[in-house]
């Protein structure tokens, strides 16, 4: 009788503590899913932000008249003068990110280097790279991705702008090399992102990896820049996203499972890939676990000494935390299960609030990487607005306000409300940009003159796409 007392018992608090255990496991892998995209996308972000923000400021740099002036002469009347004036100019571009910044140079439209912050590079042909012929052939900022280089084998990030005269035509190009282990120093700085040991990577569509979360920060370690993806990984990213960017993968055949989001670039061909061992952000369920065969033990000696009227009393709070548990299952943290007793049962609550709460937590960080998402809107080099059809600013971020001369975005949003008539030096260029709008036609690099709030007139690269409602209305 005792037996079946123990039996009819017990049973139910192994169901109990199995349900939960793979409720709370199903949770903990969905958090830590969500988590690794977000980390993985904000990589991502940080690592466009970075492309397209240097592409743009050495599109800047390419305006400065001096090297149009230089580059429009003939080789044989460009006067010492004037070429010591740009050599100094491209030492100046070079300071910006004099650790990573390899060289600088300007090039003729035959795509032969004619001044360089390396003297050594000056008369080398570049004319078959993709950074000298995308700059041409766009006729804009170019971000050329990873190239390795002629004269010293290593690999570098090319960022390269058509020099224009005048009257609008290329006399040249201006090529910035930053060295590769630039990635590696921002892919570093995000790990453990997401909790311990967790890490990201950066792929080219080649194969090759870029960055890996596990070398140095300074330098690229051993075997970067080599198509060496784990057995497993290449299938895996095949797969993500369809239909989410998660997986498992197996980095070797004596590691536990890695969990993995992925997120791809919009500036490059690159994957960005955010992982973290199973076994850290499932170490909860083994601590539950713990506690729930403790909680057996105690239970079955309340049961040898009460039986029947030991079974009862655990009939009520029982049924609570497994009403808790469906709460949980659904998604509601905020509730907790009450302790009235200092028991068995008082304790697999308390056990089941400790887990609530690291739920609660994951959840909340998750709200933070929200907010760091957030930050790099704020701090970003470019400015980003919405406005409304009408010319009223709806947002702004800092930067906007700071090329346009307004002391902050709130300065931006109540001092103008119809950037057409205040902001646009002809505003029939704004009125175009309506109509392509309006027809579902995203603008990339458009170039429009704006007014400062100083009433001084500048030029502008403007991107933009349309925002519609629910019913397909043009916001």
């Amino acid at each position: 009788m005792l037996l079946a007392f123990l039996a009819v018992s017990l049973c139910p608090l192994s169901l109990i503590a199995y349900r939960d255990s793979e409720v709370t496991r199903s949770a903990l892998t969905r958090s830590a899913y969500q988590s690794l995209f977000a980390a993985a996308s904000q990589t991502a972000l940080r690592l466009d932000t970075f492309m397209a923000a240097t592409a743009n400021v050495v599109g800047t740099e390419a305006k400065m008249p001096a090297l149009a002036e230089y580059l429009s002469r003939p080789a044989g009347a460009r006067a010492p003068a004037k070429e010591e004036d740009v050599v100094d100019m491209l030492e100046a571009f070079a300071e910006k990110n004099s650790v990573f910044t390899s060289s600088v140079a300007v090039l003729d439209l035959h795509g032969r280097i004619v001044l360089d912050t390396q003297p050594s590079n000056i008369g080398l042909d570049e004319s078959a790279t993709r950074h000298f012929r995308g700059a041409l052939e766009t006729g804009l900022p170019h971000a050329s991705g990873l190239e390795f280089s002629a004269s010293d084998g290593k690999p570098y990030l090319t960022f390269s702008s058509p020099v224009k005269a005048p009257d609008g035509k290329p006399v040249g190009v201006l090529r910035e090399r930053y060295s590769a282990a630039v990635l590696q120093y921002m892919i570093v700085e995000n790990n453990r992102l997401v909790g311990p040991e967790s890490f990201a990577i950066v792929l080219g569509d080649d194969g090759l990896v870029l960055a890996d979360g596990h070398q140095s920060p300074w330098q690229p370690g051993e075997g970067m820049f080599e198509s060496r993806r784990p057995p497993g990984l290449a299938d895996a990213l095949a797969n993500a996203g369809r239909p989410v960017p998660y997986f498992t993968v197996r980095l070797s055949k004596d590691e536990s499972p890695w969990h993995a989001a992925v997120s791809n670039m919009t500036t490059q061909p690159w994957t960005v890939v955010f992982l973290q061992p199973q076994d850290v952000f499932l170490a909860p369920i083994r601590a539950q676990m713990r506690d729930t065969v403790l909680l057996a033990v105690l239970i079955s000696g309340a049961v040898a000494v009460a039986a029947i009227g030991g079974a009862q009393l655990l009939t009520g709070p029982i049924v609570r935390l497994m009403a808790a548990a469906r709460r949980v299952a659904e998604g509601h943290f905020e509730g907790k299960v009450t302790v009235r007793a200092r028991d068995e049962i008082g304790a697999l609550a308390n056990a089941f609030n400790v887990m609530t709460d690291r739920l609660k937590a994951t959840v909340e960080g998750l709200r933070r990487s929200e907010e760091n998402y957030r930050g790099i809107y704020e701090n970003a080099l470019e400015g980003m607005w919405r406005v409304s059809p009408d010319g009223r600013v709806l947002s702004s971020n800092p930067a906007v306000a700071r090329i346009l001369g307004y002391a902050s975005p709130e300065e931006l949003m109540a001092s103008v409300t119809d950037i057409g008539r205040q902001l646009y030096v002809r505003p029939q260029e704004r009125d175009a940009l309506l109509l392509a709008y309006g027809r579902g036609t995203a603008i990339e690099g458009r170039e429009c003159e704006f007014y400062r709030k100083d009433g001084q007139r500048i030029w502008v690269l403007t991107s933009g796409r349309p925002v519609h409602d629910d019913s397909g209305q043009f916001l």
